[in-house]
């Protein structure tokens, strides 16, 4: 899919979910993002729990699912904070949270 030389020469040297979620900030400049927030709006979800015939959550298959999730969660927010670090997108903490933002 072709891509505007502005945004070639903006977003050089950035990974792809780096992209993808500087494009997110980028259209929504007036505002600061959770973690969260921001992962919801690029359209990262997590994968679902299958309940047993029982109907019990308690399932090796949920335990892995859970195990994905939390793992993709911690991936992202480093991601996040390898951006604010070098300064790709900003961030600001207010009462414990932190949001992300792009001036």
């Amino acid at each position: 899919m072709p891509m505007k030389t502005e945004e070639l020469k903006k977003y050089k040297g950035y990974k792809e979910d780096e992209v993808k979620i500087a494009r997110f900030l980028d259209k929504n400049k007036a505002n600061g993002f959770t973690v969260e927030e921001i992962r919801k709006g690029i359209g990262e979800i997590d994968i679902a729990y299958t309940p047993d015939e029982k109907g019990s959550l308690l399932t090796l298959q949920n335990v892995s699912s859970f195990t994905v999730n939390v793992l993709d969660r911690v991936l992202f927010t480093r991601t996040l904070r390898e951006m604010a670090q070098k300064g790709k997108i900003s961030v600001s903490e207010v009462s414990g949270e932190k949001y992300y933002f792009i001036d």
